[in-house]
């Protein structure tokens, strides 16, 4: 921009379209390729994490986020008496757990 409002009009360099391409698609693939290894550097942080809940832990979350066909929150509630809004606030709890946990695996493999 400076070079602009300088007139150095000479300092521009005016690319191929081609090349210009070029270099806009292998940013992109960069880009793409370091989201993936977050992506798989998180997944393998909240699976050491999830190592470490125990087995009601474990079917309070799958009972929320195990997908479809698995019991719910409600009929978890009723088979262990406990409430559902127990059940939610236990979640919070994981939840909050699980990501100070991905946290501190993810900041440790740095």
């Amino acid at each position: 921009l400076n070079m602009i409002k300088r007139k150095d009009v000479r300092a521009l360099v005016f690319m191929d379209p081609r090349v210009s391409e070029k270099i806009g698609e292998r940013v992109r693939n960069l880009a793409e390729e370091e989201t993936s290894e977050q992506h798989t550097a998180s997944v393998r942080a909240l699976e050491h994490c999830m190592d470490s809940l125990g087995k009601e832990q474990r079917r309070v979350l799958e009972a929320r986020y195990g997908g479809k066909g698995g019991e719910t929150l409600e009929d978890l509630s009723h088979k262990i008496s406990r409430k559902v809004s127990a059940l939610y606030k236990q979640l919070e709890r994981l939840r909050t757990s699980l990501k100070s946990c991905v946290e501190k695996r993810l900041e440790q493999d740095r």
